[in-house]
């Protein structure tokens, strides 16, 4: 139908009826035909350039301790390829101290630099970055670079001071906000041990 009304419209424009005066429409059905030839022209358009999907910005969780107090909260952070960036944090509903850690999640896939610019940890207000934990049994924690006289709370419970060794990109245990948990029995991601690691600001 949208392409018969064009056609009417395409003859009234060029005049192709002009010699037979009685088969043009009058002026108010002109001014309609050429109205809804330009409705079907601007429908097209507008089929044909639909608006771009806004860009999807997957975000994680990454447990975290502070070296300070010894509390355990969240840190949530943007996934931008290879960088995870801090936007922000989530503390327990019920304090958590070094004594009730939660059990740790699995490693998300690939390594990553930290970005932390603008981040400082909710708990101490440090804002100098973040250092892993090798315990055995809280392998990867996160911490913050809070001190309490000089010694660091590690979320396996030690209290201790410890010297640390830089390094740009390393696996990071966490959870993504839009995927389903891991399942049960599922492979883990290895890491090789090293002595205690400090993050360089991705």
């Amino acid at each position: 139908m949208s392409r018969d009304v064009l056609k009417q419209a395409s003859q009234l424009l060029n005049g192709r009826n002009a010699g037979n005066p009685s088969s043009l429409p009058s002026q108010a059905g002109s001014s309609a035909i050429i109205a809804r030839a330009e409705a079907a022209l601007s429908g097209s358009i507008r089929r044909a350039t639909p608006a771009a999907p806004a860009p999807r910005i997957e975000r994680v969780r990454v447990p975290m301790t502070c070296s300070a107090r010894g509390t355990a909260y969240t840190v949530i952070a943007e996934r931008h390829g290879e960088v995870l960036r801090f936007t922000g944090f989530e503390m327990p509903q019920s304090g958590h101290g070094t004594d009730n850690a939660p059990r740790m999640p699995s490693h998300l896939s690939g390594q990553y630099r930290i970005d932390w610019s603008g981040w400082a940890c909710p708990v101490c207000s440090t804002a100098k970055g973040v250092w892993l934990c090798d315990c055995q049994q809280m392998e990867g924690a996160m911490h913050c670079m809070g001190t309490s006289g000089g010694r660091q709370h590690c979320a396996c419970g030690r209290f201790e001071h410890r010297e640390f060794v830089e390094i740009e990109r390393t696996t990071v245990r966490g959870s993504s906000m839009a995927a389903a948990p891991k399942a049960a029995g599922a492979r883990d991601t290895a890491r090789p041990s090293s002595s205690t690691r400090r993050l360089t600001n991705g």
